[in-house]
């Protein structure tokens, strides 16, 4: 996460995870957001419209925020996030090798914010970034049916 946050200003990092009952996200980390906000938020439900990561979960796939206070998947968490400063949000689902969610990578910015190609890593946080850095590392393009060399 801190790799993330220090390459991207003004971006802060935080994961959940699935509870055991596959239908909600528990606090795995978030070393840079407030601790009543990511208390607030510990236990959401899994749903089409529940924020970003509950929406990136339900739907699993990337999703990107750019305004809390007037997307609709935020319509019932925009007064949490407004009022820890929470702006933006881009989400992606963290998957098992077999493809099973485990949770979400979450970025939140303080201001309205969606990725730009040419100014931030890839958008698809955190299994792109973590390939490029591999390969620029390795040389070696990682083994794309179980991710490692």
């Amino acid at each position: 996460m801190r790799l993330v946050e220090a390459q991207l200003t003004g971006i802060f990092g935080s994961v959940l995870l699935l509870d055991k009952d596959g239908s909600h996200l528990r606090h795995g980390g978030a070393p840079s957001l407030a601790k009543d906000y990511t208390t607030a938020i510990d236990g959401i439900a899994v749903g089409p419209k529940v924020g970003s990561c509950g929406t990136a979960v339900h739907r699993r796939e990337l999703v990107i925020v750019a305004d809390i206070m007037q997307d609709p998947l935020w319509e019932d968490y925009r007064q949490v996030a407004a009022a820890y400063g929470c702006r933006s949000c881009w989400s992606t689902p963290i998957l098992s090798h077999q493809g099973a969610v485990l949770g979400v990578f979450a970025m939140y910015s303080m201001r309205m914010r969606e990725p730009n190609r040419g100014r931030d890593p890839p958008h698809r946080f955190p299994d792109a970034h973590c390939r490029d850095r591999y390969r620029a590392q390795t040389g070696r393009r990682p083994d794309p049916l179980h991710g490692r060399p």
